[in-house]
């Protein structure tokens, strides 16, 4: 910031206005505002710095809200799309798909529906019996 030649200048002007016998006071009063300036800045960025996070969210919030009423738009054009397309016939939907060995009770333990793609004697409730029985696969 300041080269040496203007550090020794400025020092001889603060020597040659307050003299020696004062000069170990401005220094110490220099130091302290030094002090209070950094502090000021840096409570002035924090504050800043919170600002511009909390505006961030606020947008982000914003465009959330947007794009989740641009879904349900969405969403609601499909459906009546669909119900103009049935003439009014709803279609027939099981809402309960059925569960293979859920009546012979294999499905792999107390209670416990069998998981899709694994056979139910490889379902079990401990991660660590799953752990070696992967390993000893392998």
């Amino acid at each position: 910031m300041f080269g040496v030649e203007e550090v020794l200048l400025i020092s001889v002007v603060v020597l040659v206005v307050f003299g020696p016998d004062k000069l170990p006071e401005v220094a110490k009063m220099l130091g302290k505002a030094a002090k209070e300036f950094r502090k000021v800045t840096y409570t002035a960025q924090r504050t800043w710095d919170e600002i511009g996070r909390e505006m961030d969210l606020q947008e982000a919030q914003a465009k959330a809200r947007q794009l989740e009423e641009k879904q349900r738009g969405e969403a609601g054009s499909r459906t009546s799309e669909k119900m103009s397309a049935t003439s009014g016939d709803l279609p027939q939907v099981n809402s309960m798909p059925a569960l293979e060995n859920q009546e012979s009770g294999s499905g792999g333990g107390q209670g416990e529906a069998p998981v899709a793609g694994c056979p139910p004697e490889n379902i079990t409730s401990n991660p660590e019996e799953q752990i070696q029985t992967k390993q000893s696969e392998v």
